[in-house]
């Protein structure tokens, strides 16, 4: 079965979870997803989109404070607080036990080439009441192109580069998925 979500054309079942209310701290892993299949015939996630929301800009602030934000690939790592799969379309059975989903991961260690992307978050005071840095889209897979595929023993985070300073806030993710059950034939 195929669907129509948000623009892009996804197999289901559409995977995702959320990272709620994360405070950023320099070189904190943010939102990690992890796939500890021993074999590609097992299925491959793949990555369809990144949001990020809830960008909780603390009343205290006096001055704007820019974060950079990177997603990266990682070869290993020590999870963390453990994060719920769950499933956009709840009543379907097949799941997918090797995807493992934390935030504040430790011991991580990246291949060469790892960074996908940057991008900035900014905050500060007065806090606006509508902002496009509020809520935005990270990562969004193109139409007809394959989303971030993490491969066998390998993941995917997003960690904060920068310092946030005092009274930070807490920003949260959202991170969809489908499992690509022929990745066999790439």
């Amino acid at each position: 079965m195929r669907a129509l979500v948000s623009g892009n054309d996804v197999a289901f079942p559409l995977f995702y979870a959320v990272f709620d209310k994360i405070v950023p701290v320099t070189g904190k892993f943010m939102a990690t997803i992890f796939n500890s299949a021993t074999s590609q015939a097992d299925g491959v996630p793949e990555i369809v989109r990144i949001r990020r929301y809830n960008w909780d800009i603390t009343t205290t602030r006096v001055s704007t404070k820019i974060l950079q934000q990177s997603v990266r690939f990682i070869n290993t790592r020590t999870a963390g607080t453990s994060i719920p799969t769950r499933r956009v379309n709840a009543g379907v059975s097949d799941t997918f036990p090797h995807v493992t989903l934390d935030t504040d991961s430790s011991g991580v260690t990246f291949p060469p080439m790892s960074l996908i992307l940057r991008f900035h978050a900014s905050q500060g005071n007065p806090k606006p009441k509508e902002s496009s840095d509020r809520n935005t889209i990270v990562y969004e897979r193109k139409l007809g192109d394959s989303g971030l595929r993490v491969q066998t023993n390998s993941g995917l985070t997003i960690q904060n580069d920068t310092d946030p300073g005092s009274n930070p806030g807490t920003v949260s993710y959202i991170i969809e998925w489908h499992v690509d059950r022929d990745a066999t034939a790439l």
